[in-house]
């Protein structure tokens, strides 16, 4: 799409620049490379966390589900309104 006031491009789909000849997904991983290169170590594991991993719905430790059910237990139980039940399906 293009803007009629400014003449910026964007992509439809995923709401980026454009990125033509590139998919998408393409196009995202090169952003976020082209990010990673501008910060130092510790800036760089703090995004790949924050990008790879979601948040304990109870504590909001960060966590990482690859599959499986939904149950979970929270290794922060003195912290955690999960574990309590106060949030989420156990």
């Amino acid at each position: 799409m293009i803007c009629i006031k400014c003449g910026f491009s964007n992509c439809f789909t995923c709401k980026s620049r454009w990125h033509g000849g590139q998919s998408c997904a393409e196009a995202q991983r090169d952003k976020f490379e082209r990010e990673l290169e501008v910060l130092d170590l510790n800036e760089r594991s703090e995004l790949v966390i924050e990008r790879t991993t979601n948040k304990c719905p109870g504590c909001g430790a960060t966590i990482n589900k690859i599959d499986g059910c939904n149950y979970m237990i929270c290794e922060f139980p003195p912290l955690c309104a999960l574990n309590a039940g106060l949030v989420g399906d156990q």
